[in-house]
């Protein structure tokens, strides 16, 4: 579309100066002025849109942190309760915590969709296993629910951060003001000259521009990912938390 664009400015100038047999270089001068206005408002569209992309990279990248440490700390405190039948909450807890990795490494629309509604079905499981150990008087157990609560609305928000994305309306109006920019940029060349090379290159430029805003703005797909280390960390300390623990109904083993 940008080579369209210039294209159809470099047809535009060439009949608008044979049809009115207009000055030369009065008609660079105001194709030029055209053209700096133009590429102003373009620079601002994209600075603005790539500030959008990086603010809600940056976002999504916190809540991946933040998810961690409450996983982190919902197990600590798992740990620390004097429940009998614990192995139960602790299988409810590692299998609600690998499909937030299921959900974290999700790649496609089908994908995620499964992955959450799965981690919604473990975390009911999570939640009524607590509840029914529920004393109002035993501290662990509250500070445990608590951390479940946090637990369960971190990763609510980071699915709504997974759908907050730059609006296709101003994605297209960037595109628009785009073609119109390098519209006026090839009506400011002069007839005899074409300046492909340096042409190209702008072009390219804003091609990649477009693209890294779209990148950044779906981390799901692309180069620019957002990174799932801080979780990954926590499933390979849970899961080896779990394999150290008896099975489901086993009984736990006291000190002599």
């Amino acid at each position: 579309m940008l080579l369209i664009g210039h294209e159809a400015g470099v047809q535009i100038r060439r009949r608008t100066t044979r049809s009115v047999d207009a000055d030369a270089d009065g008609v660079e001068a105001v194709g030029g002025s055209y053209l700096t206005a133009s590429l102003s408002l373009l620079a601002l569209l994209v600075a603005f849109s790539f500030s959008m992309g990086v603010e809600r990279y940056n976002s999504r990248s916190a809540l991946v942190r933040e998810e961690a440490n409450l996983i982190s700390t919902a197990w600590r405190r798992l740990d620390a309760l004097p429940t009998a039948d614990k192995a139960v909450l602790v299988d409810d807890f590692a299998a609600y915590v690998e499909t937030r990795w299921a959900f974290s490494q999700a790649s496609s629309p089908a994908e995620l969709h499964d992955a959450e509604k799965r981690s919604d079905e473990l975390g009911e499981a999570v939640w009524s296993a607590a509840a029914r150990e529920a004393d109002a008087t035993d501290f662990a157990l509250r500070t445990y629910l608590d951390a479940l609560n946090a637990m369960f609305n971190i990763a609510a928000a980071r699915r709504a951060a997974i759908e907050a994305v730059i609006p296709r309306t101003i994605l297209l109006a960037l595109l628009l003001y785009a073609v119109i920019a390098v519209t006026f940029m090839g009506y400011s060349h002069p007839i005899k000259r074409r300046y492909f090379v340096a042409s190209s290159i702008q072009f390219i430029l804003l091609a990649l521009a477009f693209a890294l805003i779209i990148d950044l703005d779906r981390p799901r797909t692309g180069l620019v990912e957002v990174s799932q280390e801080p979780l990954h960390r926590v499933v390979e300390a849970v899961r080896r938390g779990a394999e150290r623990r008896p099975p489901s109904g086993a009984p736990a083993r006291t000190g002599a």
